[in-house]
């Protein structure tokens, strides 16, 4: 399904379903002073026996309100203060835990220059099923892999993101779009990505999900992960947040003095209120897992992601795969942002990428026998040997002859946790370390009692991996050159 237009929000009751829809109004201009009777009760989301909406169907509503504030231009406290309450009650109307009244919502619109419209249609009648699909929800406790940091949430010391687990395809299908930007949904038949005929631009992304804006976006708000890429190619997001801004190499060429808008640093999505400041057009992310629509780099729960992709729409370029194949992906997307791909810059990135490429696959042919172990080491009682399948590097390392040592792990495991007790489980006559902030550096590692029993180790055969590789010509020629340096000046001692 694709999300264009306005944003409609429906409840079904017996064989209809009640449209509420918030419509510009021609007697006021958005974020101009509201009318004189634009007031509001001191709590304006009071329960009354006006509205009774389901879960779903208050996420969907306080989506839209989100949405409608964002359009009228106006913060949370200018929309408290024109309402004559206070910023909490607010913040409660847009949570999508509190049934407003109708007569709340209409003073909600007048303050925001829109109508509310309340309409009447038929919906199917349901049909029975047999059984019905499994679906992932967002977990209570963070738990993804990928994402470290010194808060111990079990045994592992894991922080999640959405990238591991996520909500049902059908609540992301009624996640919120801006009025005027549609919500990216995830839909079948689409237009070609880019500018269209009627001038809207379309992207599908690699979760599958497309949006359709009303025009080319021009103000780019990306996380890290993807401002990285789309600077090389030419693209300059307005800010940045993310997991890993704390991580120097995972900036590449991207300047250190964007502003980072992340939230807290034990989360990764960025804020709200400082999000709205910015006015993007669209949100470059992350997916960690290609083809599901549910699967957003970044957010620990659903509620998080539903009140961003209320605010600005969000496509995300996959991680896993291939990270040559990916790279395409992001120079395709900045191209359709408005890059140029022909620049002297870009070619001269280009052709070194080539040339490293073929280096590497030279060496890798040449130092076949010389098997190399990929982990996450940091001050702690466990550490991560990382499953080559699920890297997109280590992927493309192994496809371009890489000898890299098989860690055991279900498809989306990312690593298998072990014991310092267990640095030897897995051999290899090359370590890399993780380059993430809060690992061990290669100097820490190699004084360190138990990983000094690791073969590598001990033959001071170590090397950086930046796990939050940037997929670049720049990016992915600097990840190969640094993992051939290593290799190089490494031999067989297995």
């Amino acid at each position: 399904m694709t999300y264009h237009g306005d944003r409609r929000l429906m409840t079904a009751t017996n064989q209809h379903r009640i449209r509420y829809q918030m419509r510009d109004r021609n007697e006021h201009t958005l974020g101009t002073t509201p009318p004189p009777d634009a007031t509001l009760d001191h709590d304006p989301i009071t329960p009354t026996d006006d509205l009774h909406l389901e879960e779903d169907e208050l996420r969907d509503l306080s989506a839209a309100i989100v949405a409608t504030r964002v359009k009228a231009r106006l913060t949370r406290r200018q929309v408290a203060d024109a309402m004559e309450t206070n910023y909490r009650s607010i913040s409660r109307l847009e949570s999508g835990t509190h049934q407003p009244s109708i007569r709340s919502l209409q003073r909600f619109a007048r303050i925001t220059g829109t109508r509310l419209r309340v309409s009447f249609e038929d919906v199917p009648v349901p049909q029975p099923t047999q059984s019905a699909a499994p679906t992932k929800g967002f977990p209570s406790m963070p738990n993804d892999p990928r994402t470290f940091t010194t808060w111990r949430a079990s045994r592992r010391t894991l922080l999640g993101a959405a990238a591991g687990a996520a909500a049902t395809s059908s609540l992301l299908g009624r996640a919120a779009a801006q009025d005027a930007t549609p919500n990216a949904s995830p839909a079948a038949d689409v237009p070609a990505n880019g500018i269209q005929p009627d001038g809207t631009w379309v992207f599908t992304d690699d979760r599958g999900v497309t949006v359709i804006l009303p025009k080319q976006p021009e103000r780019i708000f990306a996380d890290l992960s993807a401002a990285a890429p789309l600077w090389d190619f030419g693209i300059r997001p307005i800010a940045v947040s993310g997991w890993t801004t704390t991580t120097d190499v995972a900036w590449g060429n991207a300047d250190r003095s964007l502003e980072d808008i992340t939230i807290s640093p034990d989360l990764g999505s960025p804020d709200p209120e400082k999000l709205i400041a910015l006015q993007p057009d669209i949100y470059v992310n992350i997916t960690w897992s290609k083809g599901d629509p549910n699967d957003v780099w970044g957010f620990s729960d659903i509620e998080t992601y539903e009140t961003i992709n209320g605010i600005v729409p969000i496509v995300c370029i996959a991680a896993t795969g291939f990270a040559d194949e990916n790279m395409l992906r992001f120079a395709e997307l900045a191209g359709l942002l408005g890059a140029d791909l022909e620049t002297p810059e870009i070619l001269a990135a280009r052709e070194t990428y080539e040339a490293a490429v073929a280096s590497f696959s030279a060496l890798a042919t040449e130092k076949a026998d010389v098997s190399s172990l990929f982990g996450y080491v940091m001050d702690g009682a466990e550490w991560y040997a990382a499953t080559q399948a699920d890297w997109a590097d280590l992927a493309w390392f192994a496809r371009l002859g890489l000898n890299i040592v098989d860690v055991p792990g279900e498809p989306g495991d990312f690593w298998e946790t072990l014991s310092t007790e267990q640095a030897v489980t897995y051999p290899a006559d090359v370590f890399f370390n993780s380059a993430r902030a809060g690992t061990l550096s290669l100097e820490e590692l190699a004084a360190s009692p138990t990983f000094q029993q690791h073969p590598a180790v001990a033959a001071g055969q170590i090397g950086s991996w930046n796990q939050d590789f940037i997929m670049s010509y720049q990016g992915l020629t600097e990840a190969l050159n640094g993992i051939a340096a290593t290799i190089a000046a490494s031999t067989r001692i297995l």
